[in-house]
């Protein structure tokens, strides 16, 4: 380690002590004071501090935008939780543009992914909500990224994630992307995907009825316990003989 990259990380290490209290009296002024010292080397530890410090409101006025500078330059350098914090401000809104307050999901999903996939729990919690509420899934606006995000997501056993996915679909009228979706779910057993699976072709609203299929999908459900694939099987096989009388 050089010289500055020495001094960066002592003047953080200093920062941390005015910081947290542990040591000595907790001085937020002079933590911000020794933080910048350091950030200003591009040491990024303490460039995330002082996001911190700003995102909150900890010693000094709180300013998104500061912050946003702090944590961009930081995250930048793969710092987890800067890279967490930057997320966030895209996914909330927090920064201001022509007086106006602006959210950005698609950064949010990119910086929050890239946090997470350093095992950070904050972020993956935070993905883990956004794809529960179906956040970057607006009908009539198409991201690749974040499409592709939630398939694999879903893939991996998210059924918010694979719910969310398929009503998107079929709100854009892709039902034979929808369709394998959900086949690729049931390889799985996922109880969703076998019950839509019935519907669909029971009821015939998106493609043409199919009974052979229907009835192979709520026999898979009712194998499972459940009462409403039984009840659906009984009155498909009546319908069924009734056809054949």
């Amino acid at each position: 380690m050089g010289t500055s990259k020495k001094l960066a990380k002592l003047l953080y290490e200093l920062g941390k002590i005015y910081y947290l209290g542990e040591e000595i009296h907790q001085n937020y002024n002079e933590a911000f004071s020794y933080f910048k010292k350091s950030a200003k080397q591009n040491y990024a530890p303490a460039q995330n501090m002082l996001g911190i410090m700003y995102y909150n409101g900890y010693g000094v006025e709180l300013n998104y935008n500061e912050a946003f500078t702090w944590f961009y330059k930081a995250a930048n350098q793969g710092n987890d939780e800067a890279q967490y914090y930057l997320g966030m401000i895209y996914h909330d809104g927090d920064l201001i543009y022509d007086g106006a307050y602006v959210s950005d999901l698609k950064k949010a999903f990119y910086w929050l992914t890239k946090s997470a996939n350093q095992d950070n729990a904050d972020a993956k919690e935070q993905l883990e909500i956004m794809y529960c509420l179906g956040e970057g899934l607006q009908v009539g606006e198409y991201d690749e990224d974040i499409i592709n995000k939630y398939r694999e997501v879903a893939e991996q056993g998210n059924n918010e994630a694979l719910h969310n996915l398929y009503n998107y679909f079929c709100n854009q009228d892709w039902y034979d992307d929808a369709i394998s979706l959900l086949n690729k779910a049931t390889d799985r057993g996922c109880i969703f995907a076998m019950n839509e699976l019935g519907d669909i072709y029971y009821y015939g609203d998106i493609v043409d009825k199919n009974y052979d299929k229907a009835s192979k999908w709520y026999q898979k459900f009712a194998n499972l316990g459940d009462d409403y694939a039984k009840k659906q099987l009984k009155i498909l096989t009546d319908e069924i003989d009734k056809k054949n009388l």
